[in-house]
């Protein structure tokens, strides 16, 4: 089991990951919920800078609320952390993204196309899986179905 101190710590270590980290057993869920029932337009967070809105309208949001399994390896996302994006001119923006652990780190769980999109594969939940970024580089434009 994934603790909260382990997670702080492989955080620390990486030196790379901003602000907070959430377990995603319900955070996840309801962020989609809240999204997707129209209940909550935006969410937003404090920074030096003031309000931040975080971006919560993402078919990989969707797509993790289905399966937060890698569809290859069997890596599951158990931890979501907030991330800032910098953006050249203007204020950076935010948004959640899902984490598997392997071998004590953290690596980035992905929105991949099951026929790529070079081999005329669409932008559409059905042509979604999940895998692991690992995974996802090894599987490149190739088409695999797991």
């Amino acid at each position: 089991m994934c603790t909260q101190e382990y997670i702080n710590e492989i955080i620390k270590s990486e030196g790379n990951r901003y602000l907070v980290c959430f377990p995603p057993k319900g955070m996840l869920r309801n962020l989609i919920i809240a999204r997707y029932n129209r209940k909550a337009n935006r969410v937003f967070i404090s920074t030096e800078e003031g309000l931040a809105p975080v971006k919560t309208i993402s078919q990989r949001y969707k797509l993790f609320k289905k399966a937060k399994r890698c569809v290859k390896c069997g890596a599951r996302g158990e931890v979501l952390i907030l991330e800032r994006v910098p953006q050249k001119g203007r204020s950076a923006t935010f948004h959640f993204n899902l984490y598997c652990i392997k071998n004590g780190k953290l690596v980035l769980m992905t929105k991949d196309h099951i026929i790529p999109k070079s081999k005329g594969g669409g932008n559409v939940m059905r042509n979604y899986q999940t895998m692991c970024y690992q995974c996802n580089q090894q599987k490149a434009d190739r088409i695999e179905i797991y």
